[in-house]
């Protein structure tokens, strides 16, 4: 079960943006091995992979292929599973929009599409290199592939004074049927700016995993 998941996305003018991930799970079945966080490949590049559990001395991890999907990587946390125990696991990362989808802005499947069990209590922090006003960025909860026209409004979007920083809260993402992959998996917030000038650097940089 998925008590709680954080994320802060510092987003620079470079099209890189450092992320936190901070989940916090607790394990409801015996005999599990770890907690797994998978990552699409597709459109994004990504460098300064680290993972860690604060209390928790049997953690480790390791970053590796996908076994069952292409185009995914996983951030497997090993070490201190065991049935009703709860930890919060920290996952930082630095990914790049290789896209250039947005001229002058980003696109963020914010908490991703691919999981399996409800996300609850989901805050999202974000820090814009400068301030956007209304009609520059959306904000937006729907499964995979889901048009904004076909979506909602998260329970809570909140900007700083200076416009610079954005809060997303969800109490609740629920599971729903993915058209896209023929499955049930939790719905995701976007979040999709564009600052219709030239704050963004168009540059494709290749990064090492």
């Amino acid at each position: 079960r998925i008590e709680k998941y954080d994320a802060e996305f510092d987003i620079r003018t470079d099209r890189k943006t450092e992320v936190v991930e901070r989940i916090t799970v607790t394990f409801l079945r015996f005999g599990l091995t770890m907690f797994y966080r998978s990552f699409p490949t597709e459109g994004c590049l990504y460098e300064n992979i680290t993972a860690k559990c604060e209390g928790n001395d049997e953690f480790r991890y390791n970053v590796a292929d996908n076994p069952d999907m292409d185009g995914f990587f996983d951030v497997n946390c090993i070490g201190g599973v065991e049935y009703d125990k709860t930890w919060t696991y920290e996952i930082s990362y630095v990914m790049q929009d290789s896209t250039n989808a947005v001229k002058d802005g980003m696109i963020f499947d914010a908490t991703g599409f691919g999981w399996t069990v409800p996300l609850n209590d989901v805050t999202l922090t974000f820090r814009f290199p400068k301030a956007l006003e209304s009609g520059q960025y959306a904000t937006y909860i729907g499964g995979y592939g889901v048009e904004k026209e076909e979506s909602k409004a998260p329970d809570q979007a909140v900007w700083s004074e200076d416009r610079k920083t954005l809060t997303v809260h969800q109490e609740r993402l629920d599971v729903v049927y993915n058209r896209h992959y023929g499955e049930y998996a939790v719905e995701g917030i976007t979040v999709e700016f564009d600052y219709g000038g030239n704050v963004m650097n168009r540059m494709r940089m290749v990064l090492e995993l």
